[in-house]
């Protein structure tokens, strides 16, 4: 039964080891339980500052006197895994804390998808970002294009007017600049055109000139 835990040890007051099932020896690069109880973390870990460590902290989950669950990251003969553990005092029937009984269970799997969601989710909200700057900036151009088209049709309207008055000039000439004032012209008008607000009433199936493809909305 204890072997279908993922991993449980017991340990007294002391820091020795006085159990354990088979998942916890292999998470210390051993084949047996037998090979660590009897043993301190000192004695199974190669690396002395990582076993200082967890001897600290279960250190102060006995003095504590409660149940603490945590994320922990071990790296070990089988790599380096991220492990979700709750560790809890032992006490006596005097209520005195006599050791330290821990459980565990391999997180490494489930962090990393949740890390390559969290980071879909950033990327997700820079396109987002992106092409609401895009609609932004083509905002603006239209306002700016619809300001260009008002401004010209005033003046365009006078040099008309002066064109059709000029009556000492060659006739060639005239048609030349008519040319030109009507070209000014059909240049306003296809921007107030192209940027003109859709009427609601309008047949919804037409396709606007320009658009932003946004990929939500698809």
């Amino acid at each position: 039964m204890l072997d279908a835990i993922p991993f449980v040890f017991y340990k007294d007051r002391n820091g020795v080891y006085r159990g354990g099932n088979l998942n916890q020896a292999k998470l210390f690069g051993l084949d047996d339980p037998a090979e660590f109880i009897g043993k301190t973390i000192f004695e199974i870990l190669p690396n002395q500052g990582a076993a200082k460590l967890i001897d600290q902290k279960d250190r102060q989950i006995m003095q504590g006197g409660e149940i603490v669950i945590t994320e922990e990251t071990v790296t070990s003969s089988v790599g380096r895994k991220t492990y979700l553990s709750q560790k809890q005092p032992v006490c006596d029937s005097n209520n005195r804390v006599v050791g330290l009984l821990g459980f565990a269970i391999d997180i490494t799997d489930m962090k990393a998808r949740q890390q390559l969601a969290q980071a879909e989710r950033e990327k997700y909200q820079i396109e987002i970002n992106h092409y609401k700057n895009l609609t932004e900036q083509q905002s603006k151009f239209q306002q700016i294009a619809k300001q260009v088209a008002h401004d010209i049709v005033s003046p365009l309207s006078a040099l008309n007017t002066i064109i059709s008055m000029l009556k000492d000039i060659p006739e060639k000439h005239r048609i030349t600049l008519k040319q030109a004032a009507t070209r000014i012209e059909d240049i306003a008008n296809d921007l107030l055109k192209q940027y003109q607000t859709p009427n609601p009433s309008a047949n919804n199936d037409v396709e606007p000139d320009i658009f932003f493809y946004l990929p939500w909305a698809a």
